[in-house]
């Protein structure tokens, strides 16, 4: 509570004047009854335009329920007389036909202003309206049919149509109702919530005014303390203001319009010598002993000083004041006037600045020593212009001291900087000082280098006032740098141009420098960059730098240079790896022979070490090879001796090594093999070809003889001699196999020929099957065309004697010839499936799906949907096409509802496409999964539903004549999925 009375007494609106706290205070009340009027007013006619509302929605539900009521006894009253014949039931019908167009234009009229009820009233408006026109459709039948209405299949679809439209229009009423009985509990929401905000308004509107009562009471209160806290704080200020005056550092003196002294205070007092009493009522001039000039025109104190009748506004300057015993003194005087309600004032400030003028004087006798410096020194303000310039400025550049004074230094010097200046300026601003090297320009033209020390100089307050600038001319000794950085550089050069790597370090083994192959090593941008840096600072693994310590050490200490060290070299970035050196380190001395450091310099042999380990370890795979490889190799003389022999080849020959070494190739080959590669063994010799290959046979120590494919080629060494290296193939099991498999192909070609003679017969009877498929097809077509024209004529010579039962049977008679004929084409499909090759094409699945769904012509009432980004197939179009042909005219036929949807769909099954055409039809039990694809065989009697039980026995024969399978997913009223796999790809068969 307190912390809260302490926020609201610092809150700005208790600080705000008392006429606007008061300003505020009353207009609260006010507003509140504007508000509350307001309020009142607002609610009043949010609650009359609800109570509307509701009134409307009110009636909208009974011209909905009345129209409801109205279709439902039409619908009663044709279903009645449908039943009875009897016409007093049509009066209800009748009467809906007059009273609907009412209700319907009354809700018209009720729901024009609402979107969403316009849209909902026109769904059911349209619905009542295919009501009642289906009804007087359903009377008109009735009428016709007469008596026969009870067996009457198109009676029955209309009064099952009518149900289905009744009951939607009984939906589309309900959800109407719905949303009127929703927008009624919306509508009494707000009115409740219209009356609790009018409730709230009011309670809101009778605070405010408490609160205002509170606060006039607290204002007046509160004006009441501040009068008196303004008094006392007067008092208080008057106190503190004697107070301030009396401690003041500065002597203050009040004077009469006219000059007279009215008041002198304690600092005063002290530097004049004067009490207050003494002085009172004497004028200013008694304490000035500067004399008066007879022209005193030009300074505003010495005419008023000099003239009785002056007045004086205000002014400042030095003078000279005199002391009650006589003494004079430099004194700093300030006069300013200050006006009262009642009288004009003068005050006089009065300061001794007797030390100030001491220490300006020892201020100007160092600025004369500053003057005699050697070194060129200029005091500059922040802009750059020079107020100060010395002699040795004077001697450096050549300008005199008014001829420089008042110019801009960077201007007059035409300095160059080694960066840009505002770069310098915020160095200076923020470190206080900036040095650096300058090239400036002499008033002779010559150029000259500088060596310049910036000082910033800050006033009291911080801020930068001036530039204490010292240059000192180092041209000689930048020349002296120049040449031997030039010196440098070409020594940096020489050992750049090295290819090995040079570096050189200080006695306590710091690096002084390198060459560029050294500093690439070590992945350093510049050899400047390892100046400064250890053995420890380099990328190199601790026992290196531990190790290459102490070897430095042992040099420098011993004095003694150790050349072609071969030694390990680990570096660790900027990748990982170890190298191999030749490294030397010689100990440098200095004039005096004392070491002072150590050159070392060391070469990658890195490549050679590898190169001996490389050549060690290929002659030592070599050897392994040799003794284990899969192949016998030999190596002999030129006249066939063997020289080396592996141990395969032993075994080839059955010998071993002992009984092979010495002897030669030609004692082991078969004697009708030898010419031939004698002759080849000679052109080798000669030049003519660098190997030569052939197979031939060895004789075995213990066996018949050994097949192998043999390689020979001609090793030159570098002593300059010359030997044949031989490797031997043991090739005998294939040889074996060759002869083998000629057998096999001899076995084959006679397999092949009755083969041949085979298919001829078969491809006779094919063609023999297809002709018996013709004549069957037209000689069993023809009669059964006669049989259906010779009923057709019997029913036009009977004509009106025709029964109704007569007519029925001639109906049967037809849809049976209709049923033999499709029998007939199922039969001569089926028995062509597999056996008729069509060409390979690029087909457009959902192109197909397109035409067979228009050739099918579904009923509107039946929806075919297709997946989309259906697949194309290298395929053959025309079985394709009659399988979903089959499977979409199944759907439909097979749907006792009448209306349906069918649904079309594909995955990919890696060279297979999965379709799946899916039905919301009857469905088909788990137990007769099998069955229907049985040709001849269908699950409902074919005067239900003429099928000839072929259809889904072709779709299996297809499908798996392509390659695919089909199965079956369904289960009794839940609708029936057929899913056909089919090759995305498919081979052409000749």
């Amino acid at each position: 509570m307190d912390a809260f009375l302490t926020k609201l007494r610092r809150s700005r609106w208790l600080n705000s004047p008392v006429r606007r706290q008061g300003a505020l205070i009353v207009a609260i009340p006010v507003t509140c009854l504007f508000a509350s009027l307001l309020a009142f007013a607002w609610l009043e006619s949010n609650t009359k335009a609800a109570q509307k509302q509701v009134r409307q929605s009110e009636r909208v539900l009974l011209h909905a329920n009345r129209l409801l009521a109205t279709v439902v006894d039409a619908e009663t009253a044709i279903q009645g007389y449908g039943l009875t014949r009897r016409p007093e039931f049509l009066a209800p019908y009748k009467a809906a036909n007059s009273v609907l167009p009412d209700s319907l234009e009354k809700l018209d009229v009720l729901v024009e202003n609402n979107p969403t009820r316009r849209q909902q009233f026109e769904k059911i408006e349209e619905s009542a309206q295919q009501r009642m026109n289906l009804s007087g459709k359903t009377l008109s039948t009735i009428e016709r049919l007469g008596s026969q209405t009870g067996r009457s299949p198109e009676l029955t679809a209309l009064l099952v149509e009518s149900k289905l439209k009744m009951d939607a229009l009984r939906g589309q009423i309900a959800e109407f109702v719905a949303s009127e009985d929703s927008l009624q509990r919306q509508l009494n929401e707000q009115m409740r919530f219209w009356q609790v905000s009018a409730s709230a308004v009011q309670w809101a509107a009778l605070l405010a005014s408490l609160l205002g009562g509170c606060a006039s009471w607290h204002l007046f209160h509160r004006l009441e303390r501040e009068v008196g806290a303004r008094e006392a704080g007067l008092q208080e200020s008057k106190a503190r203001i004697q107070a301030v005056v009396d401690s003041a550092a500065d002597g203050i003196i009040t004077l009469s319009e006219l000059g007279n002294i009215e008041s002198l205070n304690p600092q005063a007092e002290r530097i004049f010598g004067y009490k207050a009493a003494q002085i009172k009522g004497a004028n200013l001039r008694r304490l000035i002993a500067e004399p008066v000039r007879q022209d005193t025109t030009g300074d505003p104190l010495t005419y008023f000083l000099g003239t009785a009748s002056a007045k004086l506004c205000s002014c400042r300057r030095e003078t000279v004041g005199r002391r009650a015993e006589g003494a004079k003194f430099p004194m700093e005087l300030a006069v300013s006037e200050m006006r009262l309600a009642d009288q004009v004032l003068l005050i006089a400030i009065c300061r001794d600045i007797t030390e100030r003028r001491k220490a300006d004087e020892t201020v100007r006798n160092q600025a004369q020593l500053l003057d005699l410096a050697n070194d060129s020194i200029l005091v500059l303000d922040i802009k750059g212009t020079i107020s100060y310039w010395n002699q040795g400025a004077r001697r450096l550049y050549g300008w005199k001291k008014k001829e420089a004074i008042g110019k801009n230094a960077h201007a007059l010097l035409q300095t160059q900087f080694p960066q840009p200046l505002d770069k310098i300026k915020q160095v200076l601003l923020r470190e206080g000082h900036w040095e650096g090297e300058l090239v400036h320009t002499k008033r002779d033209g010559t150029k000259v280098t500088v060596a310049s020390s910036w000082t910033l100089q800050r006033d009291d307050e911080g801020q930068p006032v001036a530039i204490l600038e010292i240059n000192n001319d180092i041209t000689q000794r930048q020349q002296a740098q120049k040449a031997l950085r030039e010196s440098q550089k070409m020594l940096q050069l020489v050992m750049d141009s090295i290819p090995q790597f040079i570096f050189w370090k200080d006695g306590n083994s710091v690096y002084l420098g390198c060459n560029n192959n050294m500093a690439w090593l070590l992945g350093l941008n510049s050899p400047a960059d390892i100046i400064g840096l250890t053995d420890f600072d380099l990328p190199v693994s601790r026992e290196q730098a531990y190790r290459t310590r102490e070897e430095d050490r042992q040099v420098m200490e011993t004095n003694t240079p150790v050349y072609h060290v071969v030694e390990r070299f680990s570096l660790q970035e900027p990748e990982s790896k170890l190298i191999w050196v030749d490294a030397n380190r010689v100990p440098l001395t200095d004039a005096a022979g004392k070491v002072v450091g150590i050159l070392c310099t060391f070469e990658d042999i890195t490549d050679r070490i590898r190169a001996e380990a490389a050549l060690a370890e290929s002659e030592q795979r070599f050897r392994a090879t040799f003794e284990q490889a899969a192949v016998g190799i030999a190596e002999k003389t030129l006249d066939g001796q063997f020289l080396l022999v592996n141990q395969k080849l032993c075994d080839i020959l059955g010998y071993s090594r002992e009984e092979l070494l010495g002897r030669k190739f030609q004692e082991f080959t078969h004697p009708d093999d030898l010419p031939a590669n004698l002759a080849l063994l000679r052109k080798l010799q000669a030049g003519e070809m660098e190997t030569y290959s052939l197979e031939k046979r060895y004789i075995r120590k213990d066996g018949p003889p050994v097949w192998v494919n043999l390689t020979v080629s001609l090793l030159r060494h570098p002593e300059g001699n010359q030997s044949l290296m031989g490797v031997v193939e043991d090739i005998t099991h294939r040889v074996e196999a060759q002869e083998a498999l000629q057998a096999r192909a001899e076995e084959q070609a006679r397999t092949t020929a009755i083969l041949a003679k085979t298919t001829a017969v078969l491809r006779k009877r094919n063609q023999e099957l297809d002709q018996f498929a013709y004549v069957v097809s037209h000689d069993l077509k023809a009669p059964l065309r006669a049989i259906s024209n010779l009923s057709s004529w019997i029913e036009e010579d009977l004509g009106d004697a025709l029964t109704e039962e007569t007519q029925h049977q001639m109906n049967l008679l037809r849809g049976r010839v209709q049923r033999m004929e499709a029998l007939i084409n199922g039969l001569l499909q089926y028995s062509r499936v597999g056996r008729v090759q069509n060409s390979l094409e690029t087909v457009d699945v959902g192109q197909l799906l397109a035409d067979v769904i228009d050739s099918i012509a579904p009923p509107p009432s039946f929806t075919v949907e297709v997946e989309p980004a259906m697949p194309a197939l290298e395929t053959q179009r025309l079985p394709l096409q009659q399988v979903f042909a089959n499977l979409i005219g199944n759907a439909i036929k097979h749907n006792r509802r009448g209306s349906g949807c069918v649904k079309i769909s594909v995955r990919d099954k890696g060279d297979f496409y999965e379709f799946a055409v899916a039905d919301d039809g009857p469905g088909i039990a788990p137990e007769y999964h099998d069955k229907v694809f049985a040709i001849f065989q269908t699950l409902e009697a074919r005067d239900q539903v003429e099928n000839t039980g072929i259809g889904l026995a072709l779709v299996k024969k297809i499908v798996e004549s392509q390659g695919g399978t089909i199965q079956l997913e369904s289960g009794e009223g839940q609708g029936a999925t057929f899913r056909f796999t089919w090759h995305k790809k498919q081979a052409q068969h000749y």
